[in-house]
This record gives C-alpha cells, sequence and structure tokens, in this order.
C-alpha cells in the first residue's frame, strides 16, 4: 500500500537526490580550470630558503662549493683552488622579453684581496660577485670584486664583433645592491645601497632580443683563501617574464572525478532500490528480499565497472607517462648542470667526439665519458683507461681494463620510457641521450677525424667550444636530446638506422616498408654511452624529431654518412636541452626550419621560443 502522508512536506524522491549529488559534485571536479595569468615579475626573498624550485636554481660548482640558507640569506661559498674561472652559480630559469630590470642584494662576508700574477689581465686577478644577463647579442654582468688594488664596484659588456665596455669604481662597502635595466636597445648597468636609489655604472648597446640567461655569481679568480657571499633577495621584472619550467600538473582531479562517478552510480543504485523496496507492499517487499538483485542490476553494475576500468586505465597510464616524462627530463636537467660545471672549470665545453687513441685506431671517447665527474660518477670516470677505446670488444692491450668499465649502466643517461631490449645481448653500458652534432649528416668531411671540417652543432670532432662561440644564445641552441635505444630482435621505425640512398630526401621516406635496417653485429644504436660515434651518443637537426635515421648510400657500416634524429617512447615528441640548462618537450610536429635552427650556435637564426 502507498503511503499518502509524508512527514516535513513534499520531498524529492531519493534517488533523484543522489543523482543530484553526486553529478554536481563530479561537474565540480571535472569543470574547466580558470584562465591563465601572464605575470610580468619574479621577486624572491631569501629568508629562509623558501624561493620557488621552479624559477630559481642553485647549481653545483667546484669541488666544497655549495649554498645554504644562514641568516635570512642565500649563502654561496667558494672553497680556494687553483687559478682560473671557477664560478659558482644560482640561476633564474626565465626569459625576459622586452624592458626589464633585474637588481639583487647582497652581503660581501668573504671576499680576500686576490695574488698579482703576472702575464694575467686585471679582471682575471679579482674575486668577483656579479649579476650576470646574456642573451643572442652578448652578455653583461655588474659586479663587486677584489683586485690586487683594492675593492670596487664595476660592470663589464662583451659583445661578439664589437667593442667591449668596462667601468671600475672604488668602494668601501660591504653590502648593497646590483641592478641591469634594458630600454629599447640600451642595457644601463646599476648599483646602489641597500635601501638608496640606484646610480648607473655605465651603459652598453646588446639589443632587443630576450634574455635568456640569468645568473647570481660567486667567482674566485686566483686566492688563497674562501670566497663567500650572502644574496638577500632577487627582484625580476620585464614587460614579459617567460618562466621555463613549471611544477607537473597533478592528476588528482581526474581520479576524484572517476570516483564521484562512481559514488554517483553507486548513491542512485542504492536510493532506488530503497525507494522502489519503501514504495512497494510488505507482500512486495518480502519478495524482494527473497530474490535480491535482478539479473538485469547485476549487468548494469558489471557494465559500469568495465565503463569505469576503461576511463581510469588510460588516465592511470597517462600518469605513469607523465612520471616517466618528467624523470627523462630530470635526467636532461642533470646533464645540463653537468655541462655548466665542467664548462666552469674547464673553460669550454666537452667535445661530441676525440680525445687520444693507440695507432691504428679512432680517437671515439664521447662527450657523456668526459661529464662522468660532474654528475656524481667520479669513481668510474677514474677507473676508465682514456689510453684505451670506448669499445669492449678490441683485443688491444691498453684496452683489457676497460673491457668490464665499459659495462656500466650510468641510469642517468637511460630514460625510464626507453628500456634495453632483453634481444640486445650487447654487454655494453646503453644511453638515451645524445650531443647536438648540428645540421650537416654525421661523418662527412665537416665532421671529419682529422680535424680538417667542423659541424655547426655544439657537439663534433675534437669540437670543445665555449661559450662565447654560442652567439646564437644559450637558450637558442639545442645541446642534448632524445634518441630511442635500438632492439635488435623488433623492427623499430623510432630506433632502427635504415639503408637508404644518397640523399636526405631518400632518408625522410625510408621506413620499415622501402628500406632494410642496420643489423651489424656489435653496431647497435645507444649501445655505448663511452662511444662519440654518431650511432651511439650523437644526433643533428637536419630532419624533425620522430622521422627515420639512416645510412646514407646504402652502405651498412658506422663510417658512412649519418643522418641521426632525435627520437623517443614518449607520445608527440621529445625531450630537448637547451643551452640555458632548461628542458623543453618539442612536439614532432615542430616547423623543420625552427627545428634546424635550434641545431646550429652561431647560425644567426631568428627562432621563436619552444613550447612545452
Amino acid at each position: 500500500m502507498r503511503r499518502a502522508v509524508r512527514r516535513g512536506g513534499a520531498r524529492a524522491p531519493a534517488g533523484r537526490v543522489g543523482w543530484a549529488i553526486a553529478v554536481a559534485a563530479a561537474g565540480a571536479l571535472l569543470g574547466p580550470p580558470g584562465p591563465a595569468s601572464a605575470e610580468d615579475r619574479v621577486e624572491t626573498s631569501f629568508e629562509g630558503a623558501s624561493y620557488d624550485r621552479w624559477v630559481f636554481r642553485p647549481m653545483p660548482g667546484p669541488p666544497g662549493s655549495k649554498w645554504r640558507a644562514e641568516d635570512g640569506l642565500l649563502v654561496g661559498t667558494v672553497r680556494p683552488g687553483p687559478v682560473g674561472y671557477n664560478a659558482l652559480r644560482f640561476l633564474a630559469d626565465v626569459h625576459l622579453v622586452g624592458d626589464f630590470e633585474v637588481v639583487a642584494t647582497y652581503d660581501v662576508r668573504s671576499l680576500p684581496k686576490p695574488k698579482t700574477l703576472p702575464d694575467f689581465e686585471v679582471w682575471e686577478q679579482a674575486n668577483v660577485i656579479e649579476l650576470h644577463l646574456s642573451n643572442a647579442s652578448g652578455e653583461v654582468g655588474v659586479y663587486h670584486n677584489h683586485r690586487p688594488d683594492g675593492q670596487g664596484i664595476g660592470f663589464f659588456a662583451r659583445i661578439p664583433g664589437g667593442e667591449d665596455g668596462w667601468a671600475h669604481l672604488p668602494t668601501a662597502a660591504t653590502w648593497g645592491r646590483l641592478g641591469i635595466r634594458r630600454a629599447g636597445e640600451t642595457w644601463t648597468l646599476l648599483h646602489g645601497a641597500e635601501d638608496g636609489e640606484l646610480a648607473s655604472l655605465g651603459e652598453a648597446v646588446l639589443g632587443t632580443d630576450p634574455v635568456d640567461y640569468l645568473a647570481l655569481m660567486a667567482v674566485p679568480m686566483n686566492t688563497t683563501s674562501g670566497l663567500e657571499v650572502g644574496f638577500r633577495d632577487w627582484s625580476i621584472r620585464a614587460d614579459r617574464v617567460v618562466r621555463l619550467q613549471q611544477p607537473p600538473r597533478s592528476r588528482a582531479p581526474y581520479y576524484w572525478a572517476a570516483g564521484a562517478l562512481l559514488v554517483a552510480i553507486a548513491a542512485g543504485l542504492i536510493a532506488w532500490r530503497w525507494r522502489a523496496s519503501r514504495d512497494a507492499g510488505p507482500a512486495t517487499r518480502a519478495a524482494a528480499t527473497r530474490r535480491g538483485f535482478t539479473l538485469i542490476e547485476v549487468l548494469v553494475v558489471v557494465a559500469v565497472i568495465g565503463i569505469l576500468v576503461a576511463l581510469l586505465l588510460p588516465a592511470v597510464q597517462m600518469a605513469r607517462e607523465s612520471s616517466r616524462r618528467a624523470q627523462c627530463s630530470n635526467n636532461l636537467r642533470q646533464i645540463g648542470l653537468a655541462l655548466h660545471n665542467y664548462e666552469a672549470a674547464l673553460r669550454a665545453y666537452p667535445f661530441g667526439v676525440g680525445g687520444w687513441a693507440p695507432a691504428g685506431r679512432e680517437p671515439r671517447w664521447s662527450a657523456h665519458s668526459q661529464l662522468l665527474p660532474y654528475l656524481e660518477q667520479p669513481a668510474l670516470f677514474d677507473a676508465l683507461n682514456f689510453v684505451g677505446v670506448p669499445w669492449a670488444h678490441d683485443p688491444i692491450p691498453d684496452n683489457l681494463w676497460n673491457r668490464s668499465i665499459l659495462q656500466a649502466t650510468v641510469s642517468g643517461f637511460l630514460c625510464p620510457s626507453d628500456a634495453v631490449s632483453p634481444a640486445d645481448t650487447l654487454v655494453y653500458g646503453h644511453s638515451s641521450y645524445r650531443g647536438n652534432a648540428g645540421t650537416q649528416p654525421i661523418n662527412l668531411p665537416g665532421d671529419s677525424p682529422d680535424g680538417s671540417g667542423r659541424n655547426d652543432g655544439a657537439f663534433w670532432f675534437q669540437s670543445a667550444i665555449r661559450t662565447a662561440n654560442v652567439r646564437d644564445g644559450l637558450g637558442n641552441t639545442a645541446m642534448f636530446s632524445e634518441r630511442c635505444l635500438f632492439d635488435p630482435g623488433l623492427v623499430d621505425p623510432l630506433g632502427d638506422f635504415f639503408l637508404s640512398g644518397d640523399s636526405i630526401e631518400s632518408c625522410r621516406s625510408a621506413g620499415p616498408m622501402t628500406s632494410p635496417r642496420m643489423l651489424v653485429a656489435n653496431q647497435r644504436p645507444g649501445g655505448r654511452w663511452a662511444d662519440g660515434n654518431a650511432l651511439y651518443t650523437r644526433y643533428h637537426h637536419v630532419l624533425p624529431p620522430g622521422s627515420p635515421s639512416c645510412l646514407l648510400g646504402g652502405i651498412e657500416d658506422y663510417g658512412s654518412p649519418v643522418v641521426s634524429t632525435a627520437s623517443s617512447r614518449h607520445p608527440g615528441g621529445v625531450n630537448l636541452l637547451t643551452g640555458d640548462g632548461s628542458v623543453h618537450f618539442v612536439k614532432s610536429t615542430i616547423d623543420p626550419e625552427v627545428w634546424k635552427a635550434y641545431g646550429t650556435v652561431a647560425g644567426g637564426e631568428a627562432v621563436p621560443g619552444l613550447g612545452d
């Protein structure tokens, strides 16, 4: 018998209420995010070292150097070392577009007087605290330094192909502010007291190209005691501040939404069953109690669960791939840190392939092998015999020691999405990451072992380029990217090398259906992190990411001209490390001319920013 009267007045059916609440909760979770807002400033105080880790980045320096939080300051300490450029850097991972003003407050804690050395320029005999910026047109720094003739405030401006600018004013202050301001093409170098107005030290004309490198630095050029400086804050304002790194996007809202949907369905079913049981008569309710759930209800629940699983599995897979891609990006960031530290210590980047070799062998040590001490692998570096060769199957006596060392796996050289194939029985350490050799096919005269030519990228035969050689700007120049490991047991367009004709166009159209793949024993792409050959540790910017890689001329030999293309197991593109230490995800659909422009160090191309 149906109830005619309900206490408390009319109420909505319970089933509808359950559905409404659950659907509203799911809608709130699945609703579109708010619009992103552009920011034109980044300001941080180093009180408690609470700076934004996705904007500011302390970089390891020479041995014994470090950054730490102390007394409300970010304190950098550099221990004494050999005469040279041993910089400790603190970077801002941003690009500045348009007019800007960058100001940092510093406190000298220890800035010893340097030794006077014969045959050294004056600026090379100074221990320095510096604010440093650069773009494609040059670099500037404003500093507090200590020279043999006393302490001072000054600046330098280096313009490739132009006239350098310098200034130096004596000072007795041990704290203050350093600043750089751009209006149009004019850069004004600034200094001042902590709370006073900033005064101009001088001007330089470095153009309106975006600033792609910002750093606070402690630089002991030559000293017998340590250098120590504290930075209190750092203010960066510009017409546009472009962040190079963003915090990873959380997948939690998707899981909450799926959970809310499941709760909604369950609540709706329970409310519907309760209402049906309540409204039925005693006999009907007893029958319902005896028979339990109907077949239709069970099938509905099973179908709903199946749909939820089908929805959740791709989300879980996406979350796992996002995590792997983030780890891959972090591996490249560590390689970027190692490159900066290597360059700071030796005043040049590692060569792409070269070194020394026994008679009758090519010098083929890779950039990876040189970076080992800066990637927390000093023991592995010390164990290598660089008088030998970087492959284990060579019988020469000098290489006996290397045979076991070259089997070592360096986890930082492997992308988590790019697993070593079980079918690959070679006993070498692999690498998913490669140095940028440039925009010309490798093993042509432009990349010759005898040094008669050179490619236009960062890593070629005995290259060892300097920062000053990167005239396109560090942020506009590729350093490292990815290439998939080779799987001998699987035809794989991303990991294979195909035998094609003599032209780039023949390589562009190469593939499993039209071209044989390289299968020579002991010559497997990505199979040797210590070998600088193009098959193993270098790539170039001839074809966009994900395009075929080829041995031109159809000859199955690693000495043939090689087109080695960036590729990855990440859907849609590859991670790319640029010279300023930032990592970008580059889509396979990138304009080929833009991709090519990022492959040169001094091509002079105007390039847009990389979309992540």
